[in-house]
């Protein structure tokens, strides 16, 4: 238990676990940041059934995939990823770990993802930003109508691909996004029919 035999994608070998946590993960169909047994090892049956019933190994969680290894990237505020592919790869991530059926995890997921500037923003002039969700408004036609030539204003710049579809519309939402304005009770004081004069 305490010989460093599981290999990893980089060749490498490790203990299984230090105390409780693992040093290494099962393989997933989602890319990964977290130390991996080698794919060629997990291919065969009966080592997959002894890496997950004696070692007790599993595959990463994916919002802690998100949290620990994508969303560090995202914490400049000039940050350029000027990588589409790989942000491509990250949102599909990020919808992935949105999924999960724990709620206190996609909770911790919506808290990390308001803080951190992953979205590709565009301003009425053009200008190109990354920004938190909260400082986007989703595109829709009526708020573009809306802000036409108003200054300040900054959209999710749905030309990105990736950007697009209901999925990542919820998670952005979620996040502090605004697709509509909100409507402000006024605390003015006044009667009724002061208010309506």
């Amino acid at each position: 238990a305490n010989k460093p035999w599981v290999r990893l994608e980089n060749g490498t070998h490790v203990i299984a676990f230090t105390g409780e946590q693992p040093n290494a993960f099962l393989p997933s169909k989602s890319a990964s940041g977290f130390p991996t047994v080698r794919l060629e090892v997990s291919k065969s049956k009966e080592a997959l059934e002894f890496l997950k019933n004696n070692l007790k190994l599993t595959e990463p969680d994916p919002v802690d995939d998100v949290i620990a290894n994508i969303l560090p990237l995202y914490v400049e505020e000039d940050n350029q990823h000027s990588d589409l592919d790989l942000y491509r790869e990250h949102l599909r991530a990020i919808e992935a770990a949105y999924g999960t059926q724990l709620r206190n995890q996609r909770e911790k997921l919506v808290a990390v993802l308001k803080d951190k500037r992953w979205v590709p923003s565009i301003d009425s002039e053009g200008n190109k930003d990354w920004l938190t969700p909260f400082d986007c408004y989703i595109p829709t036609d009526r708020l573009i109508q809306l802000f036409e030539g108003v200054n300040g204003i900054n959209f999710v710049d749905d030309s990105v691909p990736g950007l697009t579809g209901e999925a990542v519309r919820n998670i952005l939402i979620a996040c502090g996004s605004a697709r509509y304005l909100g409507t402000v009770v006024p605390k003015a004081g006044l009667t009724a029919d002061e208010r309506f004069e």
